[in-house]
């Protein structure tokens, strides 16, 4: 993936799980998007679980994005969290055709 978290050449179905770790997104939405240069793209929202209280959320990403919102917006850190030590392991699994909405 050269550096990306997660990388899509399109849209996944709604309804695609992504696990980083062993934190579960489920995609919730797929919006078309231009971006400055014009390009056509889309806008995916996730939603997950924060790890810290259990509390549901949803992040917003591109089809490339180098990390994901993981917890809620009351346990976010502010600022940089600083350099991982270890790599994410990343999983994704598509819904079975037609069960994604």
């Amino acid at each position: 993936m050269s550096g990306w978290m997660v990388s899509f050449e399109t849209a996944p179905a709604v309804g695609t799980i992504l696990t980083a770790d062993d934190q579960r997104f489920r995609l919730e939405a797929a919006e078309p998007y231009t971006r400055r240069d014009g390009t056509a793209s889309a806008l995916l929202t996730w939603s997950s679980s924060c790890p810290t209280c259990g509390a549901e959320f949803e992040v917003r990403s591109g089809l490339r994005t180098k990390s994901l919102t993981r917890r809620c917006e009351e346990h976010r850190t502010a600022g940089p969290i600083g350099k991982r030590s270890k790599r994410i392991k990343i999983t994704v699994v598509e819904p079975p055709e037609g069960g994604g909405e």
